[in-house]
């Protein structure tokens, strides 16, 4: 069964907007919502205030600069040359098995 959804839509807002027609009809009206003046401009007691200059909140740093001259800190206590030995590699019985795929003899996915 088709639903009639044009002629729902049709008459639910046929219904809303005659409810909407008679409230308004029958309320009073208290004047418009935003209140307004008929004056154009600014009135005569008001005046503007110069702009404070505008304030730097950015740095152009591809402008071209002189790279800040670093001075070279020599360290008050060096820090000691530890020399550490090499281990020798032994060989592991423990083969790494990362890169290998579990493998089921019984799969649903196997071809028989």
């Amino acid at each position: 069964m088709r639903m009639p959804v044009l002629r729902y839509f049709l008459v639910v807002g046929a219904v809303l907007f005659g409810l909407l027609m008679l409230v308004n009809s029958r309320t009073e009206s208290s004047g418009p919502p935003v209140k307004t003046a008929q004056t154009v401009g600014l009135p005569q007691s008001v005046k503007m205030l110069p702009e404070p200059p505008p304030q730097v909140t950015a740095v152009n740093f591809a402008a071209e600069q002189e790279p800040p001259k670093a001075k070279p800190v020599e360290p008050a206590n060096p820090p000691k040359v530890v020399e550490k030995k090499r281990k020798e590699k032994i060989a592991s019985k423990h083969r790494p098995t990362w890169h290998r795929f579990v493998q089921y003899p019984f799969s649903p996915f196997s071809i028989r």
